[in-house]
């Protein structure tokens, strides 16, 4: 098969922004965006065994974030972090006032508090997730970038880098390998929790592989990946009875890690496959569970067998819908304005 039939001009064009262009990437984002749904929607056998396999998902997209805020000179640049937080905080305000009337509309237990205390607002701007739970994400990214922004700023931003292993094995203690240190009760609502100790490491491990990527990318991804797959099996194998909640397992960061640098060295893509993991990765994360309540509200509970595919179907179709309208509202902004400067 021709590579070049799919890495065609067009997707060059379409996805370019100098040395830093990554089809692979999008391609990923865009099965990172099923898992995300095969994580949040429990409806196959043996979902417990096989959850490990969907837990690079989460990371992967913080991971992309980071490669993309270094230049193709391996420098961290602050630009790109104030353009990613400005998209974050519109991200932020329009997903949260979606999920709080699609509760008011389909979740009859659903009710806001007479008074919104201080603690209340604290959680929404702070933990996120109040209004539909998976957009935490969204805060955890904007407060890890915010503290990043600071870091470079008062020169320790290397100093976060080289602690970031350890702020994993933080987030391991208070997630799923919290029966070792049963007695020991974290703080779990603060921006250090899931702003730093879930953001933080995955984010920066992106910016790692950006830097030394003329290295990296010629080791065997292929049989690292594989190996990092049965090395997870059998973590789970060993503890799944003893595993407490929690978003990542010891060997977590080994299978993002691979998954990422295996799609960053492929390059052969079909073009819509990587047009649907740039234009609505994103779009999926944040409507899916939308999609879920729907289902719910109007048919009933999720069939065992297709209940993944059925959301993940859906979403994809709404999250199309939503691009097209948006890239319409802009382009009948836009137009106006390229119209005064040809003329």
């Amino acid at each position: 098969m021709n590579a070049g039939k799919y890495e065609s001009t067009a997707v060059r064009t379409l996805y370019n922004d100098g040395s830093q262009s990554r089809p692979g990437l999008y391609v990923m984002k865009f099965l990172a965006a099923f898992a995300v749904v095969f994580i949040h929607f429990p409806t196959i056998y043996y979902y417990q065994e096989t959850l490990f396999l969907a837990r690079f998902a989460v990371p992967v997209f913080l991971m992309v974030t980071g490669y993309y805020l270094l230049d193709g000179n391996g420098n961290l640049a602050l630009t790109k972090i104030w353009r990613s937080l400005r998209k974050l905080a519109i991200l932020f305000l329009w997903s949260n006032v979606f999920y709080l009337v699609a509760k008011i509309w389909l979740d009859p237990d659903f009710s806001l508090p007479p008074v919104l205390s201080a603690e209340y607002v604290a959680k929404i701007f702070i933990y996120g997730g109040q209004y539909g739970y998976h957009l935490w994400y969204v805060t955890a990214v904007f407060w890890a970038l915010a503290l990043t922004v600071v870091a470079k700023r008062l020169h320790f931003l290397k100093l976060l880098v080289c602690i970031s292993p350890l702020i994993s094995l933080a987030a391991l203690l208070i997630g799923k390998y919290h029966f070792l240190i049963p007695d020991i009760q974290m703080p779990f609502y603060t921006v250090f929790s899931y702003g730093c100790i879930f953001s933080l490491p995955s984010l920066y491990l992106g910016m790692i592989i950006r830097k030394y990527e003329h290295k990296l990318i010629h080791l065997p991804w292929k049989y690292i990946l594989l190996a990092t797959v049965v090395i997870s099996s059998l973590e789970v194998y060993l503890f799944i009875d003893r595993f407490t909640n929690g978003e990542t397992y010891i060997f977590t960061l080994p299978l993002q890690t691979a998954v990422f640098c295996f799609f960053l060295r492929s390059r052969a893509y079909p073009p819509r496959l990587v047009k649907a993991g740039c234009r609505y990765a994103m779009y999926i994360y944040v409507f899916h569970i939308f999609i879920g309540m729907l289902y719910g509200y109007f048919i009933g509970p999720l069939s065992r067998r297709f209940g993944v595919i059925i959301i993940f179907i859906f979403s994809l179709a709404l999250a199309i819908i939503v691009d097209k309208g948006v890239r319409y509202i802009k382009g009948a902004i836009m137009r106006p304005r390229l119209d005064a400067i040809n003329n």
